[in-house]
């Protein structure tokens, strides 16, 4: 797939193409998006809810900024609140 038709894809999953995605050099966007989606989007035994608030438990732990925006937005979009 070229960049194109994997931001068509992000674009499906998110409602929006994250800004990092853009980063990444052509040649690897494809196999980046599959691993990222495994990983960040796919429920797994450990649901994607769940994954995210533990994640972000541990960005708050180790202070880090760009963790805890990602994690949160990621939490919200899995379902999560601020209750």
């Amino acid at each position: 797939m070229n960049r194109t038709q994997v931001n068509q894809e992000i674009q499906q999953t998110f409602g929006f193409v994250p800004s990092f995605f853009n980063s990444v050099p052509e040649d690897a966007l494809e196999s980046e998006w599959r691993l990222f989606k495994r990983d960040e989007v796919t429920e797994g035994p450990v649901p994607l809810k769940y994954r995210h608030l533990i994640g972000l438990a541990v960005a708050a732990t180790i202070k880090c900024k760009y963790c805890l925006f990602y994690q949160t937005e990621m939490a919200r979009l899995s379902g999560a609140t601020d209750a």
